[in-house]
């Protein structure tokens, strides 16, 4: 239970007890209200702060992943900018880290090549000293955060460092495509919301792109032609197209390529598909298929495929292209957010 705060008895009422003496009222009785208050908070805070999920980094294959901190809690504040990656920009705000509410003042960080991830921390109380009597003494204390920036590598802390494993850490990607705080280190990571939500949507969907010659989208069944990846790696495939047979040549022509895909089992999954025209369904159904790099192919053009003509070909199906089960699935949770 470490950075729980006690706490120190509450005062009891003395409404209309003044014409009686009323109560006695001294300084410490003012510093014990704002310790009060303050523990309440606190407490608050650290009851999140040990709902976030664990910052985990990789220890190679055959390893199960590992943490190398604890995590803090961001309070406020901390948007950051990389508009300019090599000196991105960080707002003011406040952390929990060690128990105490640290502030940032935020900044633009020379960052540097390679330098991708920006860790905050507690750092040492800073005091604030007023004279009494001649005599200087402690009457303010703050905590300021440390900062170290580190290569983002493969997730895990650089060498030199001077965080430990008991630190409460937040970690900011500061530059374009590497790990976003709020995903571990916010209020709404610490209630789920932000996997609730990323359950919740679906990605957008993705043109196809890179059209054979003779292949077009079909404007007369659904004039497009899209994929996206749904939760737990399905692959989502609509369409039409247009296919010229007079034109598309080959054994095994790739039709246009798919972009949205989650596909990485053997040389190309099998996708449903069919003609429009009823000829084309008697005579030679269609057998599609898609490699993991998104191209769509045509397959076994046997003697029934025609050679001549067009046949509009239609993709309305939901397809599982990896070589593992899905992992992802949707649960009712009943102490969906639970903070005690």
């Amino acid at each position: 239970m470490a950075n729980l705060k006690p706490k120190t008895p509450i005062f009891k009422s003395i409404n209309g007890e003044m014409a009686t003496g009323g109560a006695p009222i001294f300084a410490d009785d003012l510093v014990r209200i704002q310790e009060n208050e303050r523990a309440d908070n606190l407490n608050y805070f650290e009851a999140l702060r040990r709902l976030l999920p664990p910052l985990l980094y990789q220890q190679g294959a055959g390893n199960p992943d590992a943490k190398e901190f604890e995590n803090g809690l961001i309070l406020s504040g901390l948007e950051y900018d990389y508009t300019n990656p090599t000196a991105p920009v960080v707002s003011e705000g406040y952390i929990l880290s060690g128990g105490e509410v640290c502030y940032y003042p935020g900044g633009t960080l020379s960052a540097g090549v390679g330098q991708q991830l920006l860790y905050l921390y507690k750092g040492a109380a800073v005091n604030t000293q007023r004279v009494f009597s001649g005599v200087s003494k402690d009457i303010l204390v703050k905590y300021d955060v440390v900062i170290e920036t580190s290569n983002f590598g493969n997730q895990s802390l650089p060498t030199g460092t001077a965080i430990t494993s008991s630190d409460e850490v937040v970690v900011l990607g500061i530059t374009p495509g590497v790990i976003k705080g709020e995903n571990y280190f916010t209020t709404q990571a610490a209630l789920k919301i932000k996997e609730a939500s990323e359950k919740l949507n679906r990605s957008a969907w993705t043109p196809a792109t890179t059209f054979a010659s003779g292949v077009t989208f079909d404007s007369s069944i659904m004039p497009y032609m899209v994929s996206r990846v749904l939760p737990g790696n399905f692959t989502e495939i609509r369409g039409a197209v247009k296919i010229d047979f007079s034109v598309i040549s080959g054994p095994n022509p790739t039709l246009f390529n798919l972009s949205g895909i989650s596909i990485n089992a053997g040389v190309g999954v099998p996708v449903a598909a069919s003609y429009v025209q009823e000829a084309f369904n008697r005579n030679q159904p269609p057998v599609v298929n898609i490699n993991l790099l998104g191209a769509v192919r045509l397959d076994d053009q046997g003697s029934g495929f025609p050679s001549s003509g067009s046949g509009i070909l239609v993709f309305n199906t939901i397809i599982y292209g990896n070589n593992t089960p899905p992992a992802d699935q949707y649960e009712y949770k009943e102490d969906f957010l639970n903070i005690t």
